[in-house]
C-alpha cells in the first residue's frame, strides 16, 4: 500500500487492487480509511472479490516521497 501526501491530505492506495483506497488528514487516518475499504471489499459477492485478496496476504506500507 502506498501512502502519498496530497495538497490537503494524505492518500493511501493499493498498487495491485484498484478498489482499495483511503484518505485522511494524517497518515494514520489514511491507513485506517484504506483498511476499512479492504473490509468493505470482503463483503462483495464472490464473483466480484479480487483474486489478489483471496487467501492469506500481508499489507506492506510504503511512503511515496
Amino acid at each position: 500500500m502506498m501512502i502519498a501526501r496530497g495538497k490537503d491530505n494524505y492518500v493511501a492506495y493499493a498498487e495491485n487492487v484498484e478498489m482499495i483506497t483511503g484518505e485522511g488528514n494524517t497518515v494514520q487516518e489514511a491507513k485506517a480509511s484504506a483498511l476499512n475499504s479492504d473490509k468493505i471489499i470482503k463483503t462483495f459477492a464472490p464473483e466480484q472479490f479480487p483474486a489478489t485478496l483471496k487467501g492469506d496476504y500481508e499489507i506492506v506500507w510504503k511512503l511515496a516521497l
